[in-house]
């Protein structure tokens, strides 16, 4: 009775194989990391929409009015412990707190549930007044529920601005008048132009207002541009790109070295030096 015998790989086959499955993990991985930026992207745009409707909820709740001014971050009433538990319950902060984060008003609209304010591309968001003052704590102890900034631009240094004397397109007051921190929501009858006016977008900072020379794209975010991780955060996803919540409900993608920015998309109109501009809206 013949015997068979089986051929054993040699070294040099054995290291053939394992070279070539090198390459076919180095090939995929790549377009595997893109593929999951990308589903983080699209899950940011379905929380975007989700807080719309809750946003939008509100209002019809509350004679067309959405929630006054709010500049900070926190989700924890004082006195609660600084868990940061994802889901809001008897410990959540007042809406109408000082320092609550602008979501607040509206989570119940969504279930109660704040994880819908965590973009999942997120690295860092505005943490740096430490807890107790005006966050509940650092990003990397678990408080990610403030990544996305509202629209409450009422600072500006472009000189056509501040002598068109125009009104912050969501609160009531006036560009670099002061005072309009905290000051009560506008109507919803009152938004000018809402297809081409921001509502809220990908950001580092809660509140989107225009200080200290800019926190918005328009200058680059030159308020942080010592710091490359604050503006990255305006551009969180994949090929550099950022949403943006717009005031008549739709989503949209911009892009950091394409999207050419308007101020008119924070104010709400249009400023003569504008007027005629080609505009850049992803």
């Amino acid at each position: 009775m013949p015997i068979h015998r089986h051929r054993a790989f040699t070294l040099i086959e054995l290291l053939v194989v394992i070279s070539i499955i090198a390459l076919l993990i180095a090939l995929l991985l790549p377009a595997l990391g893109t593929a999951r930026a990308s589903a983080q992207q699209a899950v940011c745009k379905s929380q975007s929409r989700n807080i719309f409707v809750a946003f939008a909820s509100y209002r019809g709740d509350h004679r067309g009015f959405h929630h006054d001014h709010r500049n900070w971050m926190r989700w924890i009433r004082d006195g609660a412990p600084r868990d940061p538990r994802p889901m809001v319950d008897a410990d959540t902060i007042a809406p109408g707190h000082t320092l609550a984060y602008w979501g607040v008003a509206y989570v119940g609209y969504i279930g109660g549930d704040k994880r819908v304010y965590a973009c999942p591309s997120t690295l860092a968001a505005d943490d740096e007044n430490g807890a107790g003052t005006n966050s509940d704590g650092p990003w990397a102890a678990g408080h990610v529920y403030t990544t996305y900034g509202f629209n409450g631009y009422a600072e500006s240094t472009n000189p056509n601005l501040m002598r068109a004397e125009l009104e912050v397109a969501f609160f009531q007051g006036g560009f670099n008048a002061g005072g309009v921190w905290g000051h009560p929501a506008k109507s919803e009858d009152s938004v000018l132009n809402p297809s081409s006016t921001i509502l809220f977008q990908d950001a580092w900072e809660a509140m989107i207002d225009g200080n200290a020379g800019g926190d918005t794209p328009i200058q680059l975010v030159n308020q942080w541009s010592r710091f490359d991780d604050r503006v990255a955060e305006y551009f969180r996803h994949v090929n550099a790109t950022g949403n943006i919540m717009w005031a008549d409900g739709h989503a949209s993608e911009v892009q950091r070295e394409r999207t050419k920015w308007d101020e008119a998309w924070y104010i709400g109109v249009p400023l003569p030096a504008n007027r005629g501009r080609p505009g850049g809206r992803g």
